[in-house]
């Protein structure tokens, strides 16, 4: 098992509640305590997130104070908990799903790329496949054509000018590769959707921005000098903050 007690972003779960999307609670347990059913509030509209960047000593800072009192009491089980329906380890793990092959093309689309295929009807196949995907970790994910139809409507992807289109496919793809957190990374790196904001670590590496690549290992640089000084040299250092080649973040 996975640790039961993970807590969701609030990135995530304000964007979820905002859109009305109905993977909120695929995507999240409830609050309360993993172990104990009866503490759990399933409640969407009572979904609240974990505010990235803070510990037990500075969290408070950003709280209401009811949410604050909440938190003194009961700790982080004030926060939506992961759903445990998908934390087995026999549940599969996908490295590309059709959802993101439908997404990729719609984005291919809106670029004139693709001569086959609209960019709206790749977005909706994309964002059907991405909501429905979720039955294959357990059968009671299964939501209604009827719900996914309206929820692809209320995105506003037709009437939408290319700029937003794209904003849409990749938040739609941020949304699809939730569990495959280093394919989200990747892609919000060479889209720069969805908007992120970074948080203020005092105890930062090197700024407070969102990692662009990771370094590399202490056994690379060292068994392999010549062409580690040599790749450095071309990417202008081996920094959390410098960007890969694909890279087109701001």
């Amino acid at each position: 098992k996975y640790s039961r007690d993970c807590k969701i972003s609030k990135t995530f779960i304000d964007w979820m509640r905002t859109n009305n999307d109905p993977r909120l609670m695929i995507v999240s347990g409830g609050t309360g305590n993993p172990d104990v059913p009866a503490t759990w509030d399933v409640t969407p509209a009572n979904q609240k997130g974990m505010p990235n960047g803070y510990t037990s000593a500075n969290i408070s800072s950003v709280l209401t104070p009811a949410e604050a009192t909440a938190y003194a009491a009961n700790g982080n089980r004030i926060f939506s908990m992961l759903n445990l329906k998908y934390l087995d380890w026999e549940d599969p793990y996908a490295l590309i799903t059709y959802a993101e092959v439908e997404l990729m093309a719609a984005e291919a689309a809106v670029l004139t790329w693709l001569p086959v295929g609209t960019a709206e009807s790749h977005f909706n196949a994309g964002v059907t496949a991405a909501i429905n995907s979720w039955t294959a970790f357990d059968a009671s994910f299964a939501v209604a054509p009827a719900t996914i139809t309206s929820y692809i409507s209320s995105r506003g992807f037709a009437a939408a000018t290319d700029e937003n289109k794209k904003r849409l496919i990749g938040e739609e793809y941020w949304a699809a590769t939730w569990l495959n957190d280093i394919e989200s990374w990747s892609n919000w790196r060479r889209t720069n959707y969805p908007t992120l904001t970074p948080t203020n670590d005092p105890n930062r590496w090197e700024a407070n921005q969102i990692p662009r690549r990771l370094k590399y290992w202490e056994n690379e640089i060292s068994s392999n000098p010549v062409n580690y000084k040599s790749a450095i040299d071309r990417m202008g250092g081996d920094n959390l903050m410098t960007k890969v080649w694909w890279d087109g973040g701001n």
